[in-house]
């Protein structure tokens, strides 16, 4: 909810501090922030090396160059359509993507139901732990899934980099939660306010993006909270920090792994 009309328990004597660190709870508990936060951060449905994989399909598509590849992934892709639901029933591990499913998923597909597939086993500490000690099992998932890997087009391989990337910025933002009496403010003018970001506040991830390309802040949420003393505080919630991660991050992490695996075969 954008508002909060209940009445929090507060101690009449309690100081300063324990009383912003109790209405700050009870905000991030009954505001959706901190979950479409989450939401966004778990957009990496691959780890590192499967990120350098992509990124190195994609370059080769590009016929090696790795600059017209990064300016492609720097190009922000089609955002999704309201209209667009099919997918999200079928793989929830993206449903929260702000991004088009591409039009072709018959690479990205299968890739994407064998990692849904292996997350599903890991959930067991006793599954995880024997097919994780299991060398060959893991190898074999390994080599399916670049294979899968290797049949990804240009668009399907944009879709899943720009998920990692935004999951990686949506990983190193901070957020402040700024309060104040709410008797300061021109109560008419903060309605107003409130009513045209509704859009912004409904559609987190969007207004994310949006973000990303052109503020590197993001005001996510704002409302009333009245306190068990009948008086009433305005309070808003703003994540900073929200730089978007260009492509040629991949590059980078990609020589970083290079050199590693470089200098780890030289001590054999």
């Amino acid at each position: 909810p954008l508002t909060s009309t209940s009445k929090t328990t507060f101690k009449s004597k309690v100081d300063l501090r324990q009383q912003l660190v109790d209405m700050t709870t009870h905000i991030l508990d009954n505001e959706n922030f901190l979950s479409k936060l989450l939401r966004l951060q778990l957009l990496d449905i691959l780890d590192s090396d499967g990120a350098i994989l992509v990124y190195n399909h994609l370059v080769k598509m590009f016929d090696g160059n790795a600059d017209e590849a990064e300016e492609y992934l720097d190009t922000p892709g089609p955002l999704l359509n309201q209209e667009e639901t099919s997918w999200e029933h079928r793989l929830p591990l993206l449903s929260a993507s702000p991004y088009s499913v591409p039009a072709d998923c018959s690479g990205l597909w299968p890739l994407c139901v064998e990692i849904e597939a292996f997350s599903r086993k890991l959930v067991s500490p006793a599954t995880r732990m024997e097919i994780l000690n299991n060398e060959e099992q893991m190898n074999h998932i390994r080599n399916k899934a670049i294979g899968h890997i290797g049949a990804l087009s240009k668009e399907e391989c944009r879709y899943l980099l720009q998920n990692w990337l935004l999951s990686l910025s949506m990983c190193d933002v901070s957020f402040f939660v700024t309060i104040s009496p709410a008797e300061s403010l021109d109560m008419d003018m903060h309605h107003n306010r409130r009513s045209s970001r509704r859009r912004m506040v409904s559609d987190f991830a969007e207004d994310t993006l949006e973000t990303l390309h052109h503020q590197g802040s993001l005001s996510g949420q704002e409302g009333i909270l009245v306190d068990s003393d009948g008086s009433a505080w305005y309070y808003t919630i703003k994540a900073v920090d929200c730089d978007k991660k260009p492509a040629s991050k991949l590059r980078h992490r990609a020589e970083s792994e290079s050199a590693i695996k470089y200098f780890e075969e030289k001590k054999k």
